[in-house]
């Protein structure tokens, strides 16, 4: 991007659940990142996303998402005001996400089928 004199905007996948079939910054990193990536002139700090782990019940799964909307609230208020964004939920969770704070999902099953 600085060879191109390009801003590339990003996302910060964050591993809420700590599964470890996940990949992601862990919750304990992920605010040293967020300050890290914002100092770059190149690189711009949109929002922050997260993947749950296979197999939860629906009260876990928003637990997930409630802790990334958390996450995203405090890096937007104490490190950036551009992570406006967080994208999680899929084609069998989109709604709790969406009741959590999602401002992005990611339904390619529900348009798609299973792949």
């Amino acid at each position: 991007c600085k060879e191109k004199e390009k801003q590339q905007h990003i996302y910060i996948q964050v591993n809420v659940g700590r599964d470890p079939n996940k990949h992601g910054i862990s919750i304990e990193n992920v605010m040293e990142a967020a300050r890290e990536i914002s100092n770059n002139e190149h690189i711009s700090l949109r929002g922050i996303m997260t993947i749950p782990a296979k197999g939860l019940i629906l009260s876990e799964i928003s637990s997930v998402y409630r802790k990334t909307r958390e996450i995203r609230d405090e890096i937007y208020s104490s490190i950036n005001k551009n992570c406006q964004n967080i994208s999680m939920g899929m084609s069998s969770d989109y709604e709790t996400a969406i009741a959590e704070g999602a401002t992005h999902i990611r339904i390619g099953t529900g348009l798609f089928g299973v792949r």
